[in-house]
């Protein structure tokens, strides 16, 4: 089949949902309409996708096109300009990697960095040299180049810039409509450095839950796999799966003196976008898992309602947030804040703009206590550090992830997607706060104790900054 020189049909994405809860396997990404970020192009012989399109099976030939599809727009869009050469040997490592066992890894090609046309050019000669050998059929070749494709991304170190494949687009446009269903056990989990994956909490209707799982009980392994190398979204991918199939958990209990094999049933499992209540002493409670769209009206709707209860105070929980739609974000944090900035944009070229409120301040403001963790991130962690900064709430817990970014996504020919951090976003003192994180006010752990006691010192903390005291 001739190859022949084409543009590449890239879509931009309006919108990407955050991603990595504790039950997702999705880079967490704070997202906005950047309509001006460009459609690269590559002008070296690759093979347009026809009428597969969009099916996770192909060719050789159009998986050395996806490839080079991404590489394109890595060296396009991303706000800092990168190593051509440094992605390509990255995306030969990942598809070197994912080769069949025992089949010879191939050399890697010569690479200039002069051109990064001549430089794909010979790539994709030396890749389609290996590919067919590696046989597999359309599936396999599928296999190969987003292992490519997946290693390009994670050699720019950056949470906001990952391959999804299709299937992952797919649970991703669900979060965003809101209809998150997926089949899971029913947990979220959560690892502090040098200690195992624990179940931080149990999810409603989970089978987890009723087989006897407590928080605290800590995963050892995932269908026989050791947990302990493992990152926290492969273990979450792990647990997942169809709906009906089976998962086996070795679990240490929270005591430490018991291991035990269940084996759980993957139920469909629903999240919503957030969950508001009045707890004792008339403290207003916000959860937030996302900042997405979804329910954003419903969720304005019910701090108006409990706004007219005249509660004490707010306790905002983010510890699970790992970031949504800046919009979002922005509109929320107006609601609090009647002056910003609230943060800073910077673009690949170094020009920087700042967010402020839209004006729909509240009008009477209430004491305001936030709850972070380490699974705090991205828009989460701009959010808590905003009211911070301005003095207006307290934030309590541990230090956040340190993700932030604006990210966009671009949809691939075959239904993946690659998001692709085109803004730095600052802190709203004007600091860098990704890949170092927010430090609270006021550091308060929870440990696997108090979890397996059931025991929140992190919210009862919160009660005592509001001079309450949790019934």
């Amino acid at each position: 089949m001739q190859a022949r020189r084409v543009l590449l049909p890239l879509i931009l994405a309006a919108c990407v949902v955050a991603a990595c809860t504790p039950q997702q396997a999705f880079t967490p990404r704070l997202t906005s309409e950047v309509a001006e970020t460009p459609t690269p192009a590559v002008e070296a012989g690759a093979e347009a996708f026809g009428p597969t399109g969009g099916s996770s099976a192909m060719s050789a030939e159009q998986a050395v096109s996806l490839i080079g599809q991404s590489y394109a727009l890595l060296l396009g869009a991303y706000v800092e300009p990168p190593d051509s050469v440094r992605l390509l040997r990255a995306a030969w490592e990942g598809f070197s990697a994912a080769l069949p066992t025992g089949q010879s890894r191939p050399e890697l090609p010569t690479l200039t960095g002069g051109d990064a046309r001549e430089d794909l050019a010979r790539f994709r000669t030396a890749y389609l040299a290996a590919a067919t050998q590696a046989g597999g059929g359309t599936e396999g070749q599928s296999q190969l180049a987003h292992a490519a494709i997946r290693r390009m991304a994670e050699s720019l170190n950056d949470c906001h810039t990952a391959f999804t494949d299709p299937q992952q687009v797919e649970e991703q446009a669900a979060r965003l409509r809101g209809d998150v269903q997926f089949g899971g056990v029913g947990i979220r989990i959560k690892r502090k450095p040098n200690e195992p994956i624990v179940i931080w909490e149990l999810l409603d209707g989970g089978s987890a839950g009723k087989a006897g799982l407590k928080p605290g009980d800590a995963i050892v392994k995932v269908d026989g796999r050791e947990t302990t190398p493992l990152p926290l979204d492969q273990i979450a991918a792990l647990i997942r799966g169809p709906e009906g199939s089976q998962v086996k958990l070795t679990v240490e209990r929270a005591d430490g003196r018991r291991v035990q094999e269940v084996v759980l049933k993957r139920v469909p499992i629903a999240e919503p976008a957030f969950t508001g209540q009045l707890l004792p002493n008339n403290v207003a409670y916000l959860r937030l898992f996302s900042f997405s769209q979804a329910g954003q009206r419903e969720l304005l709707q019910t701090i108006r309602e409990v706004e007219d209860r005249n509660p004490k105070g707010w306790v905002i929980d983010l510890r699970t947030n790992t970031g949504g739609e800046l919009q979002v974000l922005l509109s929320l944090l107006s609601k609090f804040l009647k002056d910003g900035p609230f943060a800073y944009e910077v673009d690949r070229r170094g020009q920087r703009a700042a967010f402020g409120p839209d004006g729909s301040y509240l009008p009477r403001q209430r004491p305001i206590v936030v709850l972070v963790s380490d699974s705090t991130s991205s828009a989460a962690e701009l959010f808590a550090a905003a009211l911070q900064h301005h003095g207006v709430g307290k934030v309590v817990g541990t230090k956040t992830a340190g993700c932030l970014g604006i990210g966009n996504r671009f949809e691939l020919p075959d239904g993946s997607g690659l998001s692709v951090t085109v803004r730095k976003l600052l802190g709203p003192d004007g600091a860098e706060l990704n890949k170092v994180g927010l430090t609270p006010g006021e550091t308060v752990e929870v440990t696997r104790s108090d979890l397996s006691t059931n025991r929140d010192p992190q919210l009862e903390r919160a009660f005592a900054v509001l001079g309450a005291r949790p019934k």
